[in-house]
């Protein structure tokens, strides 16, 4: 028997965005399908298959009313059990000190425990 849950190891963050913007959200983990929804604070998001590990959705501001954590997961619309596990994004304002400090931190190819948009 194989286990079918869709797993995420990571939320991939596009360049550093102001709060208001539409961007890519790219997620990376295991046993996505063509069907696999990426799913932004319970909202379910257009999304691209680009393989078993890795799937692409369009995150609009309508999603994210205001600043905070977001969870991210990926689901399965056919079987509900094989949906994934949350991750968080971080969501700032445009002039956040923090904003400045991750788009720093993304150049430097540090790693760092949130996303930040």
């Amino acid at each position: 028997m194989t286990n079918n849950t869709q797993h995420l190891w990571d939320v991939l963050s596009p360049e550093v965005a102001s709060f208001n913007t539409t961007f890519a959200l790219r997620v990376a983990g295991r046993n996505f399908f063509n069907r696999s929804v990426v799913v932004l604070n319970g909202v379910k998001l257009k999304t691209r298959f680009i393989s078993s590990i890795l799937l692409e959705a369009d995150a609009i501001p309508d999603v994210m009313k205001s600043t905070g954590d977001y969870p991210v997961n990926v689901v399965n619309p056919f079987i509900e059990s094989a949906n994934s596990n949350s991750l968080y994004i971080k969501v700032v304002d445009a002039d956040d000190p923090l904003l400045k400090a991750a788009s720093k931190k993304d150049q430097a190819g540090t790693a760092s425990s949130y996303k930040y948009w």
